[in-house]
């Protein structure tokens, strides 16, 4: 559909022309090189899911593939996890001020990103998850070294009861 619309679009100048049909046959040989392979779930997991730090997909492509491997699932949880974390707090070592906002911040984000993976029907291994959210306050109480910003407990609690 898009390479019939690139098509039909005219172009007076030869330049440019040019410079389309260029673009055109880019086009062309991306879809004859994904037209061309059927991948399967361990490719498309290493060399893409994997690559690009996609956790969700990494959970799903096992899903789809049966895998069960407890250990497996929890690694791919604790990096999802911990980058949401880092993607809120990158420097760790410059925890001050308003971090219990970034924490409630950071809870409520959680909240809706395992919602949402409930919504994909994405395992949710509750127990490790609930270790893990309790090791990631620890971990930012620790280095705030004002004291708890928040209860360990209360954290996780709230996170997976709004589930």
């Amino acid at each position: 559909m898009y390479m019939r619309a690139l098509e039909t679009h005219t172009i007076t100048s030869t330049t440019i022309n040019e410079e389309f049909q260029q673009y055109i046959q880019h086009i062309q040989d991306s879809i004859t090189k994904l037209d061309s392979a059927l991948f399967d779930a361990t490719e498309l997991f290493i060399h893409y899911a994997e690559k690009y730090e996609l956790y969700e997909c990494q959970l799903l492509l096992l899903q789809l593939d049966g895998n069960e491997e407890p250990n497996i699932l929890q690694t791919i949880w604790r990096r999802l996890l911990r980058k949401e974390v880092n993607d809120l707090f990158p420097s760790t070592t410059n925890l001050t001020g308003g971090n219990y906002e970034r924490t409630i911040i950071l809870q409520r984000h959680l909240i809706e990103r395992l919602r949402n993976c409930r919504k994909k029907r994405l395992r949710l291994p509750l127990d490790f998850i609930r270790s893990e959210l309790k090791q990631i306050v620890h971990t930012l109480n620790n280095l705030s070294g004002n004291g708890d910003l928040i209860s360990t407990e209360d954290f996780s609690n709230q996170i997976l009861s709004d589930l």
